[in-house]
């Protein structure tokens, strides 16, 4: 096991200082001002609900779906924070959290998966993605499959088409660079909290989870086929899959971390072609050894090792797969936790936040109304902010919740300098602003107009980037399933109506 670790961490190390995909950088720090929550899954198949505070240094975690009979088993601890090297967790000695600022996370949980108690590796992210065409495209894999006493790693390339279809080609690629092992296709399902349920004909085989990092796609699949007696079993694992886009080696100059399947861990720096170690859990010191780039197709990595096969999941992520060893290895770029930023804040001179809000701003068909929207002042917009979007409804009954609230305000697309918005301003008048449809099937503001006394929720966002492809209307809870990957932060403003 030490020679295998010794080889892979060489061939992952070396692959990161001659690998990468996507723009953006993970050399910012990750900065929160509260607990952050990430849908994860973990190498031998299991769905993860894994929580960090890097300000608090606690964490916590749910497996919410399992195929060793361990749905609902938790853990949690404290966290001891390491610089750059993530944080290490009490009751799981030897392991790290390392956290990304574009959502993504590297944890580990110890259970028994059926052959004793383990810690193994499990892969996160923040805000996954809800829509199919937010996770269409053309993607290169590395995979890890269980099937009764043997696991299997794998390489290929996979598509997820918008019409909800998937289809997959092992140890090749889609453009006849390579020709397929093995071939196959699918359907995916879209399920609660931007998970997407994977089927085989007519078996479900996995969980696909995916977000948008530095112009990639990342993917995460979490494998449950529990299915004999077929040639095409998936088995249990994980599938990590990254957006079919040739390497940069601009990216991967720094400090890494990767996690083993044989349970070792390993430290390096990388600078071009060359990697230092700085630990190797297992004791050994690898060589220094080169990889090429794009091989044996572009965004894929080859090692001096003929049967590694690796790839960068976008910027910050790598996998690596041994198909003679059938070791698997994840890892992420080290970054430096910082203490917590000062988070978004919007308030009102209309109205103050949880008080009641007078009636000029309430609909005309109230009492003194004059639907006269509020003025709005937001301030602490985190760096990247690129845009802003606002969406105020209404969750009382006769309303609805969540994607059946009513609507009276939605504004997208405002520049992230129009932080002081007047009462009653046109916001339209503002170069790129959409304002959105209303309870009222008219555009702009609504204001209140309830049977009795409703709670009303303006929420902020802040976003990285101008949005595209807008729907005419969102309740907050359909604009943050829509839109995820793209929120910074957020914050809400909430109102009575009437006293």
């Amino acid at each position: 096991m030490k020679i295998v670790l010794s080889i892979t961490g060489l061939c992952l190390a070396t692959l990161l200082s001659a690998c990468g995909g996507g723009g953006g950088s993970t050399t910012g720090p990750v900065a929160s001002s509260t607990s952050q929550t990430y849908t994860a899954a973990a190498t031998p198949g299991e769905l993860v609900s894994y929580t960090v505070d890097p300000v608090a240094l606690t964490y916590s975690y749910t497996i919410t779906e399992s195929q060793y009979g361990l749905t609902g088993a938790k853990g949690s601890g404290s966290l001891t924070a390491l610089g750059t090297n993530g944080y290490s967790l009490s009751g799981i000695p030897g392991s790290r959290i390392q956290l990304l600022p574009n959502g993504l996370m590297l944890g580990s949980i110890k259970h028994d998966f059926g052959a004793g108690v383990k810690t193994v590796a499990v892969m996160g992210m923040s805000s996954p993605v809800s829509s199919l065409n937010g996770v269409a495209g053309t993607y290169n894999f590395v995979s890890y499959n269980c099937s009764t006493n043997s696991c299997t790693a794998n390489y290929g390339a996979l598509k997820v088409n918008s019409t909800g279809t998937w289809e997959y080609c092992i140890s090749g690629d889609f453009a006849a660079t390579t020709a397929c092992a093995r071939t196959g296709t699918g359907n995916l399902t879209a399920v609660s909290g931007g998970k997407f349920d994977v089927y085989d004909g007519a078996s479900k085989v996995g969980t696909l989870l995916a977000m948008s990092s530095g112009g990639q796609n990342v993917g995460i699949i979490d494998l449950k086929d529990t299915r004999t007696g077929n040639a095409n079993v998936f088995g249990k694992g994980m599938v990590i899959a990254s957006s079919k886009v040739a390497v940069n080696t601009a990216l991967t100059d720094g400090n890494w971390y990767s996690y083993g399947s044989n349970g070792y861990y390993t430290e390096f720096a990388t600078s071009g072609t060359t990697l230092t170690y700085s630990n190797v859990s297992s004791g050994s010191t690898p060589p220094q050894s080169t990889v090429t780039k794009d091989s044996p197709w572009a965004g894929m990595i080859a090692t001096s090792t003929s049967t590694q096969h690796a790839l960068l999941a976008g910027f910050g992520v790598y996998v690596l797969a041994d198909t003679a060893t059938n070791y698997f290895e994840i890892g992420l770029k080290k970054v430096a936790a910082v203490a917590a930023a000062t988070p978004l804040a919007v308030t009102s001179t209309s109205f103050q936040n949880n008080g009641v809000i007078p009636a000029k701003y309430a609909s005309t068909a109230q009492t003194g109304g004059l639907n006269t929207s509020p003025a709005l002042s937001i301030a602490n917009l985190p760096a990247g902010t690129a845009s802003i979007a606002i969406v105020m409804d209404d969750e009382t009954s006769p309303c609805g919740v969540g994607s059946s609230a009513c609507v009276h305000w939605g504004v997208f697309n405002l520049p992230a300098s129009k932080v002081a918005i007047a009462e009653n301003e046109n916001l339209s008048a503002i170069n790129g602003v959409q304002l959105g449809s209303n309870y009222t099937n008219g555009t702009g503001y609504a204001g209140p107009n309830p049977p009795s006394n409703h709670v009303y929720n303006l929420t902020v966002y802040a976003l990285n980037s101008s949005l595209t492809g807008l729907a005419a209307s969102y309740t907050r809870s359909q604009f943050e399933a829509a839109f995820g990957s793209k929120i910074l932060d957020k914050t809400t403003l909430s109102g009575k109506y009437p006293l």
